[in-house]
């Protein structure tokens, strides 16, 4: 999956349009798919695949007025307003159709960043938006309001694409990444991984729930339940730099890793794990 760049001579520009390539196991093409329009541009930022219905499902941002159907058909959608709208699509992966689409957006910047399909079938998105946006593919409204330029939005959807449930975390004046981990539980429950530049509410609920800010980026991972309420949160934070890369979910175990360049402690509990980088910049 990725976006490359398209020229426009008549309008002396380019926009990026999105691919989505298949692979045998050997490495040999397949086959493969594109969308997009010359008067707007996509990106694509997450990918997962359902073996219960053999559809492959994708998110990522546009803007403007986009052909979002990788096929020979035609699957008009344009963007609320200027700015980037998420899109979700469900592919048949044998012969690239479009099965179906959803989009929403607001008046600002909406920016999917990670799709993940549950055992059960259901998609989870996740990504960072500004302004109000309505988190509801369908004529129903479910707005949310952002407090800084990049709040973070868990949408989970039906196997159908219908909305089940949306949770917001109010970044205020901090600042969260271009990249975010995504993975689901046996159970439903959610897990993101993220970093933060200054402190704010991880809690989508009413409550308040904080983690330290030691300066530069931290690296934390929120926990949500299967109805996308708050359940727990962790942080790694220290006088350099932390960034979360990803998170996976194993049974009853969760693999959280990023990247750091001080000295860290990798206990999120009460112990203490210092690690030293040995480089500039290292993993954990």
């Amino acid at each position: 999956v990725g976006s490359y760049w398209v020229d426009n001579s008549h309008t002396g520009g380019a926009t990026a349009d999105a691919f989505l390539v298949k692979l045998d196991a050997s490495g040999n093409f397949f086959s493969g798919g594109s969308w997009g329009a010359s008067m707007g541009s996509e990106t694509i930022r997450g990918v997962d695949y359902d073996p219960v219905t053999g559809l492959v499902y994708t998110t990522g941002s546009f803007n403007g007025t986009c052909d979002l159907d990788p096929s020979a058909g035609v699957a008009i959608r344009s963007s609320v307003s200027p700015y980037p709208d998420t899109y979700i699509q469900a592919i048949d992966p044998s012969n690239f159709t479009l099965q179906d689409v959803a989009t929403f957006g607001g008046d600002g910047y909406e920016a999917a960043l990670n799709l993940e399909v549950s055992a059960a079938g259901e998609l989870y998105v996740c990504g960072t938006f500004d302004g109000t946006t309505d988190l509801d593919p369908a004529p129903t409204v479910e707005s949310r309001t952002a407090r800084g330029s990049a709040d973070v939005f868990v949408v989970k959807l039906s196997s159908e694409l219908n909305y089940v449930w949306g949770a917001h975390v109010e970044v205020g004046l901090g600042s969260t990444s271009g990249m975010m981990g995504l993975a689901v539980d046996h159970a439903g429950a959610v897990y993101l991984a993220d970093q933060y530049s200054a402190m704010f509410d991880l809690d989508p609920g009413p409550d308040v729930v904080t983690l330290p800010d030691n300066s530069g980026w931290d690296a934390y991972l929120l926990k949500l339940t299967m109805n996308g309420d708050f359940e727990w949160a962790r942080g790694i934070s220290a006088p350099g730099d932390e960034q979360s890369e990803d998170v996976v979910v194993a049974g009853e175990r969760v693999y959280w890793c990023g990247a750091f360049n001080g000295v860290v402690d990798l206990d999120t509990g009460p112990g203490v794990n210092n690690v030293a980088p040995q480089g500039v910049n290292e993993t954990f």
